[in-house]
C-alpha cells in the first residue's frame, strides 16, 4: 500500500518536530522541578482559544510572509494557496485585507516578534452581526529564537454584550500542540517506513475520525477510490525512493459516508539506517474541488458571451484587437492595430483573411493549421505565434489569439474576435539564447578534452565525444543527454587506478557532495594513461545550478616532463661524481642552486649561499 499522502507546508512538519522537542524539554523540567516560564503559559492559553472559533488557520515566516493557509482561510480569501504564498499578513486579498490601522499593527507585531491581533472584514454575505479577528502568536524555540508565526482566524459577535467563555488552563507545551492538532481543520500523522519494508503509524490525531469517519490510517488506505489507487501508489513510491515531499489528492469511499476528496501532504522528518519517518496531514478538500469545478464551468460558459468583447478589448495595454464577421467575410482592423504595425494612414487589404497577406510565408502553414484546429473543435481557443510584415518591410513576431464571441440562435458563428500582442523582443531573445546554446554545444563537442555538464537534478545536460571515448563508454554524447548522472560517474570511477603525486584522492561522489572546486588533479587510468581532472560547482546566487567535470588526457606532456626531470637528475649526478663545483644563479647573479662540491670548495653551506649574490 502507498504511504499516506503527506504534509502541506513545512510549518506543519515544523510543528510536529517542535512538539517532540518541547515534550523532551518538559520532561527534563519536571525531573528537575523547574518552574514553568510565563511565556509558555501565555502561548498555551492563546492556542487553547483556537478551538472555540477557528474560521481559518495560517502560518508565516519570521518576517510575516505567509507560508501556508488551510482551506477555510483560502475560501475566505477566494484564492489558491500559490496565489497567497509569500504575501504579508498586511497585504491579504482585497476582500480580507485589514485597514490602515490593522496593517500598522501587523508590521509592528512582526518587527517586535510579539503576538498581535487585527480585525478583518468579513467577505461573506452577512448572517447576523459577525466580524472576523485574526490572532497571531509567535513560535519561539530555545535554539533558534523566533521560528514562525501562527495565526487563527475567529468569528466574533459585534454585540458588546457578547463575551465568549474563558478557555481552560493548559498543563504545558505538550497540551498546547495536542489542542492545535485536535482542533485544526486537518488530521496530523507520523508514519515510519522501515528499511526492511515494514510500515508503522507513530501518531495520528483524533481529527481523522471527525473528517472522514475512519478510525485509522490503515482504513484510509483501504478506502482509496480504485481509480485513484495507482496514482497514489506511484506518487508515494516515488517520494519514498527519493526522500522527497509528497502532495497528492484522491477520493475516499468510506462505507456509510459520501464520496470525499482528500488532500494529503507530507515531508521527511527523519532518516537513518533503520528507515524514514514521514510527517504530514490529511485534509477534506471536497468543497474546494466542487467550488473549483463550478468556477471552471462558469468560466467556460462566460467566454462565449457577448460581454467578452467589451471586457477584453483594452487600448494601451500592448495588445490590439481585430474582428472577423462571418456573414460579410470582412475583417475589421481598429486604428491602433494598423498604427501598431506602421500602417497608420496607409492602405490595408480588405477581404478575409487580410492578415494572411502580411504573414511571413514560413509561418502560413502553422497559422492555417491553428485556424482549422479551432473551427474543427480540436482546441478551445485559436492561438498561434507568427510574424507580420510592417509597413517598412520588416517583420514583427506576434501572439495571435481569439475565439468566436457571437453566435445566432442556432449556434452559427457570427463574429470572431482576435487579439495580437507584440512578442518580438521575447522571440528575438529566445532565438539569441538558442543560437548561443547551439554555438556553445558545438564548441564543447569539438574540444580536445572531456566535458560533462550536470544540472541541479543530477541529469546530464551536455557532454562530448572526447569524454565518451576517453572512458570507453560505448555510446554517443546524444544518447547521454537527459540521463541520470550516477551510472556515468560509476563507469568513470571504474577506469581510475589512483592519484599521481600529491593530487587529491577524493572520489567523484565526495566532490559532488562537498561542492568544493578542485582543479589540476592528476590520475592514472588502468590502461596506463594519465588524466587531469577538474571539478567546478555552479551557483545561481544561493541556488545550486549543477556542476561541471573536465577531463584531459595529459599522458604525452606528463611523460615529457617526467623525462626532463630524470635527465636533469642524471646530469647533476654526473657533475657531482666528477668532483666539480656547480652553482646556478638568476640574471641578477643571486644563487639558485649549489651542489655539495661547490659548498665544500668555498666553505659555505647551501643555506648560506641561496639567495645571495655570487660576488
Amino acid at each position: 500500500m502507498p504511504m499516506i499522502p503527506q504534509s502541506p507546508p513545512d510549518a506543519l512538519e515544523h510543528a510536529l518536530q517542535q512538539r517532540d522537542a518541547e515534550i523532551q524539554s518538559l520532561r527534563a523540567q519536571l525531573a528537575g522541578a523547574k518552574a514553568d516560564q510565563p511565556a509558555g503559559r501565555g502561548h498555551a492559553a492563546w492556542l487553547q482559544q483556537a478551538q472555540y472559533a477557528c474560521a481559518g488557520l495560517l502560518y508565516t515566516d519570521p518576517q510575516g510572509r505567509i507560508t501556508w493557509a488551510n482551506g477555510a482561510f483560502l475560501g475566505l480569501c477566494r484564492c489558491s494557496l500559490p496565489e497567497l504564498l509569500g504575501r504579508s499578513v498586511a497585504d491579504l486579498p482585497a476582500g480580507l485585507r485589514p485597514d490602515a490601522a490593522g496593517q500598522a499593527a501587523v508590521r509592528e507585531g512582526v518587527a517586535r516578534g510579539e503576538a498581535f491581533e487585527v480585525a478583518l472584514p468579513d467577505p461573506r454575505p452577512r448572517n447576523g452581526h459577525r466580524r472576523l479577528r485574526l490572532r497571531v502568536q509567535p513560535v519561539v524555540s530555545a535554539a533558534q529564537g523566533l521560528d514562525q508565526f501562527v495565526g487563527v482566524l475567529e468569528e466574533e459577535e459585534d454585540s458588546p454584550n457578547h463575551n465568549p467563555p474563558p478557555p481552560p488552563a493548559l498543563a504545558g507545551p505538550e497540551a498546547q500542540l495536542c489542542v492545535l492538532s485536535d482542533h485544526m481543520p486537518s488530521a496530523l500523522y507520523r508514519l515510519s517506513h522501515g528499511s526492511d519494508g515494514t510500515r508503522r503509524v507513530l501518531y495520528c490525531s483524533p481529527r481523522l475520525k471527525d473528517l472522514f469517519g475512519c478510525d485509522s490510517l490503515e482504513q484510509v488506505w483501504d478506502c482509496i477510490h480504485p481509480d485513484d489507487r495507482a496514482q497514489v501508489m506511484e506518487a508515494s513510491n516515488a517520494a519514498l525512493a527519493t526522500n522527497s515531499p509528497l502532495s497528492v489528492e484522491y477520493r475516499l469511499l468510506v462505507p456509510g459516508q459520501p464520496l470525499r476528496w482528500c488532500g494529503a501532504h507530507s515531508v521527511v522528518s527523519s532518516c537513518d539506517a533503520t528507515g524514514v519517518v514521514h510527517s504530514g496531514s490529511i485534509e477534506d478538500i471536497t468543497q474546494q474541488r466542487q467550488d473549483a469545478t463550478a468556477h471552471q464551468q462558469q468560466a467556460e460558459s462566460a467566454v462565449h458571451q457577448d460581454e467578452l468583447r467589451a471586457l477584453l478589448v483594452r487600448e494601451g495595454l500592448g495588445i490590439s484587437s481585430w474582428e472577423y464577421h462571418y456573414d460579410t467575410n470582412r475583417t475589421n482592423l481598429p486604428e491602433e492595430c494598423r498604427n501598431f504595425l506602421g500602417y497608420g494612414g496607409h492602405s490595408w487589404a480588405g477581404d478575409w483573411p487580410p492578415l494572411m497577406h502580411y504573414v511571413h510565408p514560413d509561418d502560413l502553414p502553422a497559422l492555417a493549421a491553428a485556424w482549422d484546429h479551432y473551427h474543427g473543435g480540436e482546441t478551445r481557443v485559436f492561438a498561434c505565434e507568427h510574424r507580420l510584415r510592417c509597413y517598412d518591410g520588416s517583420y514583427k513576431w506576434m501572439l495571435n489569439r481569439g475565439l468566436v464571441t457571437k453566435r445566432d440562435a442556432q449556434g452559427t458563428a457570427l463574429i470572431f474576435t482576435g487579439f495580437v500582442g507584440d512578442i518580438h523582443a521575447r522571440k528575438l531573445s529566445q532565438q539569441a539564447e538558442a543560437t548561443a546554446t547551439r554555438q556553445l554545444t558545438t564548441v564543447i563537442k569539438s574540444l580536445h578534452r572531456g566535458v560533462l555538464l550536470v544540472d541541479e537534478n543530477l541529469k546530464i545536460v551536455v557532454t562530448n565525444n572526447y569524454f565518451c571515448q576517453l572512458f570507453g563508454l560505448g555510446c554517443s554524447p546524444e544518447e547521454l543527454i537527459g540521463t541520470d548522472y550516477a551510472p556515468i560517474e560509476a563507469l568513470v570511477e571504474r577506469h581510475v587506478s589512483g592519484p599521481v603525486g600529491e593530487g587529491t584522492d577524493d572520489s567523484m561522489a565526495a566532490l559532488v557532495r562537498e561542492r568544493q572546486e578542485v582543479c589540476h588533479c592528476l590520475f592514472r587510468l588502468h590502461n596506463g594513461r594519465y588524466v587531469e581532472r577538474n571539478f567546478v560547482p555552479m551557483q545561481d546566487g544561493a541556488l545550486n545550478s549543477g556542476f561541471l567535470w573536465k577531463f584531459e588526457d595529459v599522458t604525452g606532456s606528463y611523460n615529457t616532463e617526467l623525462g626532463l626531470r630524470r635527465r636533469e637528475e642524471k646530469y647533476r649526478t654526473v657533475i657531482d661524481n666528477m668532483q666539480l663545483g656547480l652553482v646556478e644563479t638568476d640574471l641578477d647573479r643571486r644563487v639558485l642552486y649549489a651542489n655539495q662540491n661547490f659548498c665544500r670548495l668555498t666553505g659555505y653551506s647551501r643555506e648560506e649561499l641561496l639567495g645571495v649574490t655570487l660576488s
